[in-house]
Formats: C-alpha cells, sequence, structure tokens
C-alpha cells in the first residue's frame, strides 16, 4: 500500500493509540488513566476497550480494573 497525502481516519488512529498506550504500560491502566494518556473521553474509548476485550486483543484484571 502506498503512503499518501490523504487526511488519516481517526478511530483507526484512536485504536492504535490505545494499544501503544497499554503496551507502554505493561502493568495496565484503568479507564481513567488511559483516557487521560490518549486525551480520549472515557465514553469514547469504553466501546473500543469492550471490542478489543471480547476479541482477546487485551485482558482486563478484574482485581485492579487494568
Amino acid at each position: 500500500m502506498e503512503k499518501t497525502n490523504k487526511p488519516l481516519h481517526n478511530p483507526t488512529i484512536r485504536v492504535i493509540n490505545i494499544l501503544e498506550a497499554l503496551n507502554e504500560y505493561l502493568n495496565g491502566l484503568t479507564l481513567s488513566e488511559l483516557s487521560e494518556k490518549i486525551n480520549s473521553p472515557k465514553s469514547t474509548i469504553s466501546p473500543i476497550l469492550q471490542t478489543l476485550l471480547v476479541k482477546n486483543y487485551i485482558s482486563l484484571d478484574e482485581n485492579t480494573s487494568k
């Protein structure tokens, strides 16, 4: 695929930002911490996280909510 000067797809960028933040903090992040780190509202990232969780791209520690 060639690089173009077209604008980037913001929802895709948001998912990448989530995955990069979680990769950086291997002990995990709470929803509030993640929201702050990537500067996105919790209401926006919550359904993304739920999808990543159901599809087994991430995991949730029930004890720490991370």
